[in-house]
């Protein structure tokens, strides 16, 4: 089984087109620097999600330079405020999961939020 990353539209078309059963590809990571990007909108990732794909979305900090999820990312969610990122992420985008380096914090704030 494998989670492909996928950066650009025409990189997720390539991987929606071509699907088998020679590859056992169980979901997309998506990276976007910008997430004005046609392929991390909400309709597409309803879509991916259709086909019996997971989605999963990157808000790693990796360094100063390099966006994974826009200004969506552990650092902003951890120094400013996890209601403008993780809860963002989770009602804009909707992945079934967060790739972060803090899960206990996420599992903490999503706790609150069920309460």
């Amino acid at each position: 089984m494998t989670v492909v990353i996928v950066n650009h539209d025409s990189e997720l078309q390539y991987i929606l087109n071509h699907l088998t059963d020679e590859i056992n590809i169980i979901g997309i990571e998506l990276v976007a620097a910008n997430l004005s990007d046609s392929h991390v909108q909400l309709d597409v990732i309803k879509h991916i999600k259709a086909l019996g794909l997971t989605v999963m979305i990157n808000t790693l900090t990796l360094n100063t330079t390099t966006s994974l999820f826009g200004t969506l990312d552990d650092d902003n969610a951890i120094l400013a405020s996890p209601e403008n990122i993780w809860q963002e992420v989770m009602i804009n985008y909707q992945p079934n999961m967060i790739n972060t380096d803090w899960a206990p914090l996420l599992s903490q704030y999503r706790r609150q939020l069920e309460h």
